[in-house]
């Protein structure tokens, strides 16, 4: 059996009683968050549990992801396809592989014990190109790093010139790397 993991849903007594329709407004921080821990589960608790994951562009269309933890290498691979669809197989590689080096993970990430559970399901991919669209065209046209460390410290890098990423979640690193490329290709097109 595989452990799912379950959208939350909200419930207000008593809202059936008026008869008309409700809406509210979420930022688009609380969404890509909320879309980002259901879409990158295991990125997601990777950077929280201290481990480093970098992610970068060669320039040319070529994507590479690595996932280090305290001990060394945990999980990397390289690809040309879509940013999303990396990031969404990536992000169950990096699973597969932290279920595999230690129950510790597989406890974390999917409340499974013994050592047998390995994740196999993809978890839903998440809109990259279109949430981040700077960040996606400078990872997909520029030579571009990004570097999360909770420990020692996040960077982002553009055609070799590194600035800080000051992000207490992966969303954070995430909205403020689209900012800094946003920067970096306006700065790009002046020039």
């Amino acid at each position: 059996m595989v452990p799912k993991m379950r959208a939350p849903s909200v419930e207000i007594d008593g809202l059936d009683d008026y008869g008309g329709e409700t809406s509210f407004e979420v930022s688009s921080l609380a969404k890509n968050t909320l879309d980002a821990k259901a879409c990158f589960p295991t990125l997601w608790y990777a950077f929280d549990a201290g481990c480093k994951v970098s992610f970068q562009g060669d320039g040319e269309g070529g994507l590479s992801l690595r996932v280090d933890n305290k001990g060394g290498l945990v999980h990397k691979d390289a690809s040309a396809e879509g940013i999303s669809t990396f990031l969404q197989k990536g992000d169950l590689a990096t699973a597969a592989a932290l279920c595999d080096l230690s129950n510790k993970y597989r406890a974390a990430l999917y409340a499974a014990e013994g050592d047998s559970f390995i994740p196999s399901d993809a978890p839903p991919c998440f809109d990259f190109e279109g949430k981040y669209a700077s960040a996606a065209k400078a990872f997909k046209t520029k030579r571009t790093s990004l570097d999360l460390d909770k420990t020692a410290g996040s960077s982002f890098s553009v055609g070799g010139v590194a600035m800080p990423v000051e992000a207490a979640s992966l969303v954070e690193a995430l909205e403020a790397v689209n900012v800094m490329a946003a920067a970096s290709l306006a700065r790009e097109r002046t020039a």
